[in-house]
């Protein structure tokens, strides 16, 4: 029993480091994609994102997230704080479901880095469009409210968990959530009218305006680097969801397929062209 413990143990940190890897391709994927200006504050937000969701998940969403109780059962997690989180106190503090047989700590950080990532999906959607701290205000709701009562829906035991609803690898908990974050604040910031294109502009006037027809496409090199290193680690992030490797028959529910690679610069230019755009 130790040594599956320290093995599921290490299996979650190391699957976790991984995840946490996808930020590196959400920021190189972003920086690639806009302007040079925005490029420093593209990097300031994912970076701080990170820093917001590690602590505001400490502090109240891994508590809301695997609560002990709930004010509304199934629907709204007893509120609760995770500081100060150690191998003494009981899982039945934490209220995690599913009988955990390995370190909390290395639960915490393995669940934590999918909140990151929720919120990356976000900062990718509004990527030159907000201002910094609007951005970090609502990455502390997002972060340490929303998603934990989501998760809870589902992955906490909550009402979508009891309808039998199963979500293996995050493409609701986490994706839709970020998604659906992602879409409420473009609508509340709205088109950018005028921004590219003047009310008598050709569809290919606006293009060469915008300069993103360059043979060189010199951003392209962040932007293939960024999408390849998001696109392994979401074939990680599958993977890793089989938290207990000491088990064959968890450990082999985690194998994915093969994927082949595609050419990223490629499809990239393809798409930004006036034919494409049409």
């Amino acid at each position: 029993m130790e040594i599956a413990f320290a093995l599921d143990s290490f299996y979650a940190v190391m699957a976790g480091a991984l995840v946490m890897f996808m930020a590196a391709g959400f920021t190189m994927l972003e920086a690639g994609l806009v302007q040079k200006k925005d490029v420093s504050e593209i990097v300031t937000k994912n970076i701080g994102l990170y820093s917001i969701a590690c602590i505001m998940y400490l502090v109240c969403g891994f508590v809301l997230m695997y609560p002990a109780g709930a004010i509304i059962e199934g629907y709204l997690p007893s509120i609760g704080t995770s500081l100060g989180l150690s191998t003494s106190l009981p899982n039945e503090e934490i209220g995690i479901p599913y009988g955990m047989d390995y370190s909390q700590q290395a639960d915490f950080f393995f669940q934590v880095v999918f909140v990151a990532t929720a919120m990356s999906i976000v900062s990718g959607a509004v990527a030159g469009r907000m201002k910094l701290v609007p951005f970090f205000l609502f990455a502390i709701v997002l972060t340490g409210f929303i998603y934990p009562i989501q998760g809870y829906w589902n992955w906490g035991g909550g009402f979508l968990s009891s309808m039998g609803y199963s979500d293996y690898a995050g493409s609701g908990t986490v994706h839709l959530c970020g998604a659906a974050a992602a879409l409420a604040v473009v609508l509340v910031l709205g088109p950018r009218n005028g921004k590219y294109a003047e009310d008598d502009d050709t569809l290919e006037a606006a293009y060469e305006r915008f300069r993103i027809t360059r043979p060189d496409l010199e951003e392209a090199s962040d932007t293939d680097v960024g999408g390849g290193v998001k696109q392994d680690n979401e074939l990680n992030l599958n993977i890793s969801n089989a938290n207990d490797i000491a088990d064959k028959e968890e450990a082999n529910s985690g194998v994915v397929g093969e994927t082949k690679g595609f050419d990223f610069k490629k499809m990239v230019k393809e798409a930004l062209t006036p034919k494409n755009l049409r």
